[in-house]
């Protein structure tokens, strides 16, 4: 008998893995998006499916960032639209905040609102 392979899901819309949830090379799906994510070697969450949208997520001291931008735009590009989320201790999500036209390389120091 074949093993069946289950990789990671979700039903909610627009839910992304985060970084520390994948590991490098597993996938995710989330079957309300119809979209697939796989982590890479530089740790980021990316989608793999044509979705149409560059998708990157990070982990950075109790934040969690999920940006997106048109298909195929580099990390540099000032057209990243970025979700900063706060993430308690207790791990409850904080404050919401988000920054637009920025590049996904400087968003620890972008400007939320």
């Amino acid at each position: 008998m074949a093993n069946a392979v289950r990789p990671k899901r979700s039903n909610t819309a627009a839910a992304v893995p985060g970084a520390s949830s994948l590991a490098e090379g597993e996938i995710a799906i989330n079957f309300a998006d119809k979209k697939i994510y796989g982590k890479d070697s530089g740790g980021n969450v990316v989608a793999l499916s044509s979705s149409g949208l560059a998708v990157r997520s990070d982990y950075v001291s109790g934040t969690m960032y999920i940006g997106t931008a048109p298909s195929g735009s580099s990390e540099s590009s000032t057209v990243w639209t970025i979700r900063k989320t706060i993430v308690t201790s207790a791990g409850a999500i904080g404050t919401r905040t988000t920054a637009t036209g920025v590049q996904w390389a400087n968003r620890l120091s972008a400007t939320y609102t």
